[in-house]
């Protein structure tokens, strides 16, 4: 007769094992799923979204030590392409041929300093932000109406060639092939383009997946709970621990950004970086300020013994108040 109860014990058993089960996944699943799709939204929205480009980039060129970067990197690579000191030295007299290398020094504090005017010059600044929107909008617009599959072949820059020469004195080429083995020679393999396509075509769709996901995970692991409010706050102190690891994840790529890059440059890479994060680091830092503010809550509404005594403590400091007040108030209608 004991047998039946021993069945039903262990199918019982096996029953909250996968519930338990189930619900760690999905604890895992869900905070990845919330980090992953944090980055995608701020990645998405950097990169794809006109405006916001454009206001990055605006907050880039506008400040004072980046703009000195642009100048110092132009100058640097002025005098790296063109040998000055040899072209002073040539037009002086020999005698004064010793001058030659602080008057190439000079001119270059010279040429950086009228860089840096024009770089940091407002119509400067406006024209560039113009520009680099202009060419911005192109790429995308570009890889979204392109039906390349990731591989420019010669037959193709052959065609598109011939094409430009319809109404000119080569025109008789323009309706002429290569021979279909040229075809087969590879210029330019960019096997990432009709995925990036596909990427940029699908990005709302892929946000509105990742949004359905996540809300069916949370459902799943509430339902399958036995009690409800231990797994929120096992929830909340998950997703807790995910923007953490990701604040320290940005923090560690940041550095070691700053830190590949000469000395001179490294607090302009440094402010770079910082307006690039800016979005990502807000919503990092309100979503943790929300869970802390949530675990403590519901630290402070359970039926621990520190949250009872602290609960006590708050309440009878209240009462004192209230007191105080009200006998100010009674002593003053008096």
């Amino acid at each position: 007769m004991a047998t039946p109860t021993k069945t039903i014990s262990v199918s019982h058993h096996t029953k909250n094992f996968f519930r338990k089960l189930t619900i760690i996944l999905a604890l895992g699943i869900s905070t990845a799923i919330l980090l992953i799709g944090s980055i995608f939204f701020w990645g998405s929205t950097s990169l794809l979204d006109s405006s916001r480009y454009s206001q990055t980039m605006k907050q880039i060129i506008q400040d004072p030590v980046v703009d000195q970067a642009v100048a110092t990197y132009a100058t640097e690579a002025i005098y790296k392409n063109i040998d000055v000191q040899k072209q002073i030295t040539d037009v002086l007299p020999p005698k004064a041929a010793f001058i030659a290398p602080t008057l190439a020094a000079n001119l270059k504090t010279g040429i950086n300093n009228l860089l840096y005017k024009v770089v940091s010059n407002e119509k400067f600044q406006k024209v560039w932000i113009t520009v680099s929107k202009a060419s911005h909008d192109k790429l995308i617009d570009g890889i979204v109406k392109s039906h390349s599959d990731g591989v420019i072949h010669m037959q193709d820059v052959y065609k598109n060639l011939a094409q430009s020469f319809k109404n000119s004195p080569l025109s008789f080429i323009s309706d002429k092939q290569l021979p279909s083995d040229v075809g087969s020679i590879k210029l330019i393999d960019a096997s990432w383009l009709p995925v990036t396509r596909e990427g940029i075509k699908n990005v709302d769709n892929i946000k509105l997946i990742l949004i359905i996901v996540e809300i069916i995970l949370i459902a799943t692991i509430m339902y399958l709970a036995k009690n409800k409010r231990r797994i929120f706050i096992n929830l909340m102190t998950c997703f807790l621990i995910g923007f953490i690891l990701l604040a320290t994840s940005m923090f560690v790529v940041a550095h070691f950004a700053v830190g590949s890059v000469a000395p001179t440059y490294q607090a302009s890479v440094k402010i770079v970086i910082s307006i690039l994060y800016q979005p990502l680091s807000s919503f990092v830092s309100l979503l943790t300020s929300l869970l802390v503010a949530g675990l403590l809550i519901m630290w402070l509404t359970g039926h621990g013994k520190n949250a009872t005594r602290l609960r006590k403590s708050l309440q009878s400091i209240y009462k004192k108040i209230d007191s105080s007040i009200t006998k100010h108030y009674s002593k003053k209608k008096e």
